[in-house]
């Protein structure tokens, strides 16, 4: 299992992102479950760390 810090250091640049994905890799998950194109986001940390919102916008609308 790779480490979040592993996840997130090589995304450092995400102006660059234009596809957002969310993959299910919990037991029972199904794999990929979310994919938007065309898009910019925008990562949160809240709750001391505890909780990771992405807010995902039209791609120009940033």
């Amino acid at each position: 299992m790779t480490t979040p810090q592993a996840i997130i250091d090589p995304m450092s640049d995400i102006t660059k992102v234009t596809r957002f994905e969310v993959i299910d890799h919990t037991t029972g998950g199904e794999g990929r479950v979310f994919t938007k194109y065309g898009v910019s986001i925008e990562l949160s940390y809240q709750d001391d760390g505890q909780t990771l919102k992405v807010f995902v916008r039209d791609r120009g609308d940033e």
